[in-house]
């Protein structure tokens, strides 16, 4: 073989394994660049995924606490209903006992004001249906002449009046009723007793003048 064939063939061989090696290369170099772009990628993912978890750990803390705090309030809820409920039932039976009390007080009290009304009807009745005594003349004196006139006896209306006290528990509107209703009473009966008294002065007069009379006739 000649020798400028060899050389030809080694070049040859020469240029082919450059070749080879620079292919291997430049893939070697392109598998390492998609790895370490791997790893820049699994580097963010691993950074996002631990800033996510520790707002999650925020997020779960917080919860918690508000968790806590719901409880508490819940509690402190339950503690105030039963107070509550409790307090409610004791304002409730005492308003029942003073409503009875109410109640009762009301009754007694409609009791004494028909009683004073009933108590002042009967005495206006029995003033007014009670005949009035006839009243007595008093025998003249001999050294005086027979002058005096009687006065009417006072009327029982007006002695219980004199004598009767006012109830306490009367209301001023019955009372104010009572008074008017008594004044009536001896408006009605004044001229009754303007008339008893006139009528029992006349025959003292008339015994007087026939006295008179009768005087000169036994002196003459």
């Amino acid at each position: 073989m000649p020798p400028a064939t060899t050389s030809q063939q080694n070049g040859a061989e020469t240029q082919s394994e450059l070749h080879r090696r620079r292919e291997k290369a430049q893939a070697a170099k392109t598998a390492a660049d998609q790895a370490q772009a791997t790893v820049v990628d699994m580097d963010g993912q691993l950074k996002a995924n631990t800033t996510q978890t520790q707002n999650l750990e925020t997020a779960l803390q917080r919860a918690h606490d508000e968790v806590t705090r719901l409880k508490k309030a819940l509690k402190a809820s339950v503690k105030d209903r039963a107070k509550l409920r409790s307090a409610r039932k004791k304002a409730q039976d005492l308003a029942g006992k003073t409503q009875r009390k109410a109640q009762a007080a009301e009754a007694k009290y409609d009791k004494v004001v028909l009683a004073e009304m009933l108590r002042r009807e009967k005495d206006k009745d029995r003033a007014g249906g009670t005949p009035q005594p006839a009243a007595r003349t008093p025998e003249p004196k001999p050294t005086e002449p027979a002058t005096a006139q009687s006065s009417p006896p006072e009327s029982p209306t007006r002695k219980a009046e004199a004598t009767e006290r006012p109830r306490a528990g009367a209301v001023t509107a019955i009372q104010t009723a009572a008074r008017k209703t008594a004044a009536v009473a001896r408006g009605k009966q004044a001229p009754k007793h303007a008339t008893d008294a006139q009528g029992s002065t006349a025959p003292s007069g008339g015994a007087s003048g026939e006295k008179g009379s009768a005087s000169p006739s036994s002196r003459s």
